[in-house]
């Protein structure tokens, strides 16, 4: 493999794919993948998993920019007209789950301390 230079100047091996080494990726979870087999909110094991693989791929050298989703807490789309909720309140509703789920994503089981601090 290949060494890439991140920002920080240490060395990191690149990631090897079809196309050849990978240096930034952008990795979008959905809510789902964290809400494990319960369909809805956070499943703590599902979350530690997702942290360490998120760790895993950038000590592996990926500069990784990570979206999540929000629907394992809110589906605007679908409570909206249940509820008789205006649709763009439900689109802020459905906002705050993403949050939510960011702000939790920096706290599962893995060795993050410099990427809660924005680091890395």
């Amino acid at each position: 493999m290949e060494e890439a230079t991140p920002r920080g100047g240490e060395k990191a091996a690149s990631i090897e794919s079809e196309l050849g080494p990978v240096k930034r990726v952008v990795l979008k979870l959905s809510g789902e993948s964290l809400a494990g087999d319960g369909g809805y909110g956070i499943d703590p094991p599902s979350l530690d998993a997702t942290a360490n693989q998120v760790v895993e791929a950038v000590e592996a050298g990926a500069e990784l920019a990570v979206v999540v989703g929000g629907g394992n807490i809110f589906r605007g789309s679908q409570v909206a007209d249940v509820l008789g909720i205006e649709s763009a309140t439900a689109d802020y509703m459905a906002m705050l789950g993403t949050v939510i789920n960011a702000l939790a994503l920096q706290y599962g089981d893995a060795p993050c301390a410099t990427w809660r601090r924005g680091g890395w």
